[in-house]
């Protein structure tokens, strides 16, 4: 059995922190009602022993309807110039149906659909490109409680890509996500532990050697009503990025 590459798997691992990225959810991580956010992403320094930002990266724009429901996702590259729209359609069960991707010049990119069942629990989603072609598919099956414990990637075609399993300790307060690839023995283990906000505090990256390769830990300040307004990323115990964000309400 041949060894991830150390480069492979951090690539590897963008692409599955941007795709476990949920835009369809109508649940929002804030208290009260929230209207828009702005998160800025910034390197740092170290200042008299005190964490500081250092220069900008880039920033997401959030917004969201009275529901609570994310209805458009923005991103600003470090120039402020736009790169990503995507605007979400809500149905009246204050779920997303479709999320339409726009590139910097304001041109459709891909659409992407999603089905849900007799009880509002995401089942199905589907990414066409502009030619109306299908490039990538995802299958959920969630237990009796509407929870989330798999999902079946499929990628031009009937066999799966990658097959996603869940698992949850509520009193822990701690979430797991077994990576199955395609094609190979190799299986990724994510680990996550959150604090009473539901905000991630640690996340670990696991091989099925047991090696671990990713060592992340955050730490927040909050605002009056418990939201984070500023988020420090560290590596392997290092500070490594700071976020801040800017909330508005209705």
């Amino acid at each position: 059995m041949r060894h991830l590459t150390k480069s492979f798997v951090t690539i590897l691992t963008t692409l599955m922190c941007a795709c476990s990225n949920n835009e369809n959810s109508s649940q929002k991580n804030f208290i009260g009602n929230i209207k828009s956010v702005i998160e800025k992403e910034y390197t740092i320094k170290i200042v008299n022993n005190t964490i500081q930002t250092d220069s900008f990266i880039h920033s997401i724009n959030l917004t969201y309807n009275r529901n609570g429901c994310l209805t458009r996702k923005q991103k600003f590259n470090s120039d402020k110039r736009l790169i990503i729209d995507n605007k979400m359609r809500i149905n009246q069960s204050n779920k997303c149906e479709e999320i339409e991707c726009f590139n910097e010049k304001g041109e459709t990119i891909e659409n992407i659909h999603y089905l849900y069942d007799d009880n509002n629990y995401l089942v199905f989603e589907s990414t066409v490109d502009t030619s109306k072609i299908i490039v990538r598919q995802s299958m959920y099956i969630n237990n009796e409680k509407g929870k989330l414990i798999r999902k079946i990637i499929y990628s031009n075609g009937d066999t799966p890509e990658k097959t996603i399993e869940y698992k949850y300790n509520k009193f822990k307060n701690t979430s797991e996500e077994h990576h199955f690839l395609k094609g190979s023995d190799h299986i990724l283990h994510y680990y996550t532990k959150y604090d009473s906000q539901r905000n991630p505090t640690e996340f670990k990256l696991i091989d099925e050697f047991g090696e671990t390769l990713e060592n992340m830990s955050f730490s927040y300040k909050y605002d009056s009503k418990k939201n984070w307004i500023n988020k420090i990323e560290y590596h392997n115990g290092v500070p490594f990025r700071m976020f801040l964000r800017e909330l508005k309400f209705y």
